[in-house]
């Protein structure tokens, strides 16, 4: 296969290079480039028993006008950059191009499939914590699922494509297929909205907010409000999911979520889809969400 890494962050040169050792893989990159064209590639490193992997000249592209056209289209940007999609995707499309979006919040598929009606779109969700160091390398603290639903003229058999695709790499990425591509983002959504917002807040890793008072009260009061708002919206997530997600957390070991840096590093952070838009959804439900909405006001 062809295929385009739209967004070749931590996560989109995790998978792309992990791709990339059956595919002919292509990176848009734009801040980073000039150091990863100078050095001739990058560099992933795993957790242990794994070893690090060298990815060497691999095809990069600073302008998306020179991406060929491709079987696969991976989306990893951050959605901070969604409104510049069109631009970024009218060359690399063709007629049965499959683009799959791995990004955080809801609403993504909903914006992107109007950039791109006639193609298979595929939501993709991972919880992978993939973390771009300084020199040229990317910090995989642990191999997550990476799970998939059909969204707009996708199928589950276009799903089995980009798992097998992952089956085959080293090493290999396990990938779950669901029927509904909402199911997968509310669940990811239960633990994005309370530790990418209140590590912003109050400047804390994930395994404080998740062991510590008052943090872990807050959360569980935001992962209510967010499970009542998935509930109204087709999705039911149980209280046994919630704790067994927050003790996962506890033993994790410190990290802090991409929104924190984006917010330290003065970046745009993904307010829109993964606050805005749940709480969006909140009004339109008509549901109470006080804790949401003080945490909306906070990061405004």
């Amino acid at each position: 296969m062809i295929i385009s890494i739209v967004g070749a962050g931590a996560l989109g040169k995790t998978y792309g290079g992990l791709l990339a050792q059956q595919h002919e893989v292509h990176y848009l990159m734009r801040s980073e480039y000039a150091q990863v064209k100078r050095e001739g590639g990058f560099t992933l490193v795993f957790p242990p028993p794994q070893n690090s992997m060298q990815i060497e000249a691999p095809l990069l592209h600073q302008d998306a006008k020179t991406l060929p056209p491709s079987d696969l289209v991976i989306i990893s940007t951050k959605t901070t950059a969604n409104h510049e999609l069109g631009a970024l995707l009218g060359h690399c499309i063709k007629e049965n191009t499959l683009v799959l979006v791995i990004q955080n919040g809801i609403g993504n598929e909903e914006w992107i499939s109007q950039l791109v009606p006639h193609n298979p779109l595929i939501c993709g969700v991972s919880s992978m914590k993939a973390t771009r160091l300084e020199n040229n390398t990317v910090e995989i603290a642990y191999i997550a699922e990476l799970r998939l639903a059909p969204f707009q003229a996708a199928t589950e058999k276009q799903c089995e494509i980009i798992e097998q695709a992952f089956a085959a790499t080293s090493p290999a990425i396990p990938v779950k297929a669901y029927q509904s591509y909402k199911e997968i983002r509310w669940r990811k959504l239960i633990w994005n909205v309370p530790f990418s917002a209140l590590s912003i807040i109050y400047q804390q890793d994930t395994q404080v907010l998740a062991t510590r008072q008052p943090y872990v009260s807050i959360v569980r009061a935001l992962m209510n409000e967010v499970a009542d708002i998935a509930k109204a919206d087709g999705v039911t997530i149980s209280q046994e999911h919630m704790a067994k997600m927050l003790e996962a957390t506890q033993k994790s070991g410190p990290y802090y979520p991409s929104m924190y840096f984006d917010s330290i590093q003065g970046k745009p952070i993904e307010k829109e889809y993964i606050i805005d838009n749940v709480l969006a959804l909140a009004r339109q439900y008509h549901i109470e969400t006080p804790m949401l909405n003080l945490i909306q006001t906070n990061l405004n």
